[in-house]
């Protein structure tokens, strides 16, 4: 709605969200009788995974064991949602 304020910063959780599925999908479907090379799908959502864990570690620096442990988890449900909150709402208003 109000493109002057789009960043693509803000379009990073919504192409995970893509990505993520994309990736699960090619990687399920690599498993049960598709081509063997749709596992490397797989790869989207552990890359997406590992890289939250890995700015969990940093960004909680200084927290308490358990704020830092449930920091990866916090960190995942806010990119998830965003992104597929966008994306809903792109959807419903076309």
């Amino acid at each position: 709605r109000y493109p002057e304020t789009a960043n693509l910063r803000y379009l990073a959780p919504p192409t995970v969200v893509v990505a993520a599925g994309l990736g699960t999908v090619a990687g399920v479907a690599g498993l049960v009788g598709a081509p063997g090379w749709l596992t490397l799908g797989w790869l989207l959502p552990g890359g997406y995974a590992a890289g939250v864990v890995m700015a969990g570690l940093v960004e909680g620096r200084g927290l308490p064991a358990k704020a830092k442990a449930w920091l990866p988890a916090v960190i995942a449900t806010m990119h998830l949602n965003w992104g597929a909150g966008f994306l809903a709402s792109r959807a419903k208003n076309r």
